[in-house]
């Protein structure tokens, strides 16, 4: 479907960044602006996105090769169910966030595309299209990213998914040699979460030290609101100068700062959600990285 001219200027805009290269088998992530550019409409059941998201609301992916290696891809992440409430944007704010093509669980293959995400909600909201390259990574690279992928333990059969590897994962994580370098950086941020979420203590005590080699036009802003949940729970008194330079340049960014003034970031929520601080695994918590 089509999205016409009104849909896409006068309601919801969905702007997405993502990287020009990245290795199959490993996180696709890509940056997800919701903007809500009216002055009087508020949006309703818009799907919250995340690093673990993998269904919610009518998300399509579309992929277009520019050359003859590529192969077409027009798929999406599952609806979910039909009683979710998603978020709640009202007019004049964006929500910025991130989200993982690997979770939904398709076949990618090698070549040049042109990427664009779209909302049906029901009308179609396309996003801005961006260029990306999809490369193979090389037997070595490839060998590793499946043993560290399956450390989620992923139940039936494997989707080439990630989010598991930072639900279902309460091992040490090591990266075994060799790994290229160019593979690392690509699973960088998954890398930093999964320890995060298994950091003894509480936000304060999270090492931030990973995040600063994290970078990319796709990553910034999740860097950013990352530090700044961690700089807020040590009160460090940097933090508000930090606060204010990260909404000035990602205005889409508010409702992660709200999050983590309240306690409530998204490292907190992932830690008591499937990591040290929840109670999936009762009375035994793992504890890979120490006490």
């Amino acid at each position: 479907m089509e999205p016409d001219r009104e849909t896409l200027d006068g309601v919801l805009k969905v702007e997405i960044v993502a990287a020009p290269l990245y290795f199959i088998g490993l996180p696709i992530i890509v940056s997800v602006t919701w903007n809500n550019d009216t002055t009087d409409a508020t949006l309703f059941r818009i799907p919250a996105l995340d690093l673990t998201f993998d269904k919610g609301g009518r998300i399509s992916v579309t992929l277009t090769p520019k050359d003859t290696e590529g192969v077409p891809l027009d798929s999406g992440f599952p609806r979910g169910e039909e009683e979710e409430r998603g978020l709640t944007i009202e007019p004049g704010t964006k929500r910025r966030m991130v989200c993982d093509l690997s979770n939904m669980g398709v076949v990618f293959h090698p070549g040049q595309y042109d990427l664009t995400l779209a909302l049906i909600h029901p009308e179609v909201y396309r996003s801005n299209t961006v260029p990306i390259q999809l490369m193979p990574l090389n037997a070595e690279d490839r060998h590793e990213a499946d043993r560290l992928r399956r450390m989620g333990g992923e139940g039936g059969l494997d989707t080439g998914a990630w989010r598991y590897f930072l639900e279902q994962n309460s091992n040490a994580v090591k990266v075994a040699q060799p790994f290229s370098a160019a593979a690392r950086q690509q699973l960088a941020l998954h890398l930093f979460l999964q320890r995060a979420v298994w950091t003894p203590g509480g936000v304060a005590h999270i090492d931030p030290t990973p995040l600063h080699a994290i970078h990319g036009p796709h990553l910034d802003a999740e860097v950013a609101a990352l530090k700044y949940e961690i700089m807020h729970a040590r009160h460090d008194p940097h933090a508000p100068k930090a606060r204010s330079e990260m909404l000035a340049r990602f205005p889409g960014l508010r409702h992660r700062s709200e999050s983590a003034d309240a306690g409530e970031g998204q490292l907190a929520e992932y830690r008591s959600s499937f990591g040290i601080a929840s109670d999936f695994f009762g009375h035994k918590t793992p504890h890979p990285y120490g006490r």
